[in-house]
């Protein structure tokens, strides 16, 4: 529970990462959008899912031999681009160079590095809510930029043809989860809950921060749990506020987020332990000083399910905070009773 929370909060806030920052960039040498947010907006009017490539030229083998066979491809443009919006991340040492002027520069030349400086950031926030763990890689996500699939490339691609090939089989899967996303934003009542909750139960656990802004609809969607989904749904949001708060430096309302949490009728027994093991969990990562609220934190955690499997790791927890604090009290104590007495005037 805790590592998918700090995976998250490496992740940043997922809602600041998709608003467009309105200052635009012309595309990169090989005709791919470098800005997240404009290609999303391109992605968006055309009616294409969107590409995302990510590579370091020049420093890793397997990029450049990417780079050269596809990306410079002539018919790239028509075999690829046709159908998809192409973002290319490249996170080389010549692409960090670019963020920064050099020598004697004009005010343009430096508002263009200053830019893609700030392009950078953002696009290591968005590679890292992508889970990018190795270059080349490469993903396909639908306009509204939720997690279609990665392209899992070949040892050796000979040309154009064969990366094409390779997106074309990703093709039905492209079409089941746009169906999902279509029937998410069309359905009404409870049967647009049913196809967010498949498309959140298509996708890997570690992408589903990106349909975020569709679950937080769920709430107003079932107001009486009529699905039996609420509870779920009320602790993954629950989740990215206190992401959004603990990200901010602000741990108090991130523990607030999952003692209010509890509160509610609908959350079932597995989900408040899991809020009070992460308010425990949040309050010990954040540096407070209040053991004993630590502990009855834990302590209801496990109360709320007693036959969760992870109790055992949460008494385990418990037990060591207790222990901890035992030592730590009965060295005050002899500290104390220790000390040298004060001289009395």
């Amino acid at each position: 529970m805790n590592n998918r929370f700090f995976y998250r909060i490496a992740l940043v806030c997922v809602s600041l990462l998709f608003v467009s920052c309105g200052k635009k960039i012309v595309l990169d040498d090989y005709g791919c959008y470098i800005d997240f947010d404009e290609a999303r907006e391109t992605a968006i009017k055309k009616d294409q899912n969107m590409l995302v490539l990510v590579t370091m030229e020049g420093e890793d083998l397997t990029s450049s031999d990417f780079i050269q066979t596809v990306l410079k491809n002539q018919a790239f443009e028509t075999k690829v681009m046709s159908e998809y919006t192409v973002i290319h991340f490249d996170f080389s040492q010549n692409s960090y160079a670019n963020t920064v002027p050099h020598g004697k520069v004009s005010k343009a030349e430096t508002k263009r590095a200053e830019r893609l400086a700030e392009l950078m950031q953002r696009n290591t926030q968005v590679a890292t809510l992508l889970d990018v763990r190795y270059t080349p890689s490469m993903y396909i996500l639908t306009q509204d930029g939720f997690f279609i699939a990665e392209v899992m490339l070949p040892s050796e691609l000979t040309g154009i043809n064969d990366f094409v090939s390779l997106l074309e089989g990703y093709k039905s899967r492209m079409e089941k989860i746009n169906q999902l996303v279509d029937k998410a934003y069309e359905g009404k009542g409870t049967e647009r809950i049913y196809a967010i909750d498949e498309l959140y139960e298509t996708t890997d656990e570690v992408h589903r921060v990106l349909l975020t802004s569709l679950i937080k609809e769920i709430p107003s969607l079932d107001k009486n749990n009529e699905t039996g989904l609420l509870s779920k749904y009320l602790l993954s949001i629950a989740e990215s506020q206190a992401i959004e708060y603990y990200s901010a430096g602000d741990a108090v309302s991130a523990v607030k987020c999952y003692t209010e949490l509890v509160k509610s009728k609908f959350l079932k027994p597995e989900h408040v332990q899991q809020a009070y093991y992460m308010a425990a969990y949040l309050m010990a990562s954040s540096g407070a000083t209040d053991v004993d609220l630590i502990l009855t934190y834990l302590s209801e955690s496990i109360k709320a399910y007693p036959q969760g499997e992870n109790v055992p790791n949460i008494q385990e927890v418990y037990d060591y905070l207790l222990h901890s604090s035992e030592l730590q009290n009965d060295s005050d104590t002899a500290v104390s009773e220790n000390a040298p007495l004060s001289i009395a005037e």
